[in-house]
């Protein structure tokens, strides 16, 4: 059988044709896997940022709970001494007896 030379240039045209498909569709492939690769790379270094802004922020949560905790006490104390300053003068002796003879275990007479 002849070939007919038209049918092989055609069929040379055509082989060409899918050829070069596949390689621009390869060539995409692999730009967009590339962008994809650098996508996943980015996306895990902001992971990493934002975990070490937690773990810093968690820091300062502790920090001002353990201030908050020291105010408190120390409100508490203020509290304190300022209902001991108010107390008539005669109650601050009352208690002071009593906190005497509790500390020593003896008993004050008074005249």
């Amino acid at each position: 059988m002849a070939s007919n030379p038209n049918n092989d240039v055609a069929q040379r045209s055509q082989h060409a044709q899918h050829n070069e498909y596949h390689s621009e569709t390869d060539n995409n492939t692999d730009q967009i896997i590339a962008a994809m690769q650098d996508n996943i790379k980015n996306l895990k270094e902001q992971n990493a940022l934002l975990a070490k802004q937690l773990e810093s922020k968690d820091k300062q949560l502790d920090e001002a709970q353990k201030l908050i905790d020291q105010q408190q006490q120390l409100n508490l104390s203020t509290q304190r001494l300022l209902t001991q300053q108010n107390e008539p003068q005669e109650v601050k002796q009352q208690t002071q007896t009593k906190q005497k003879k509790y500390c020593t275990g003896t008993t004050v007479r008074r005249k």
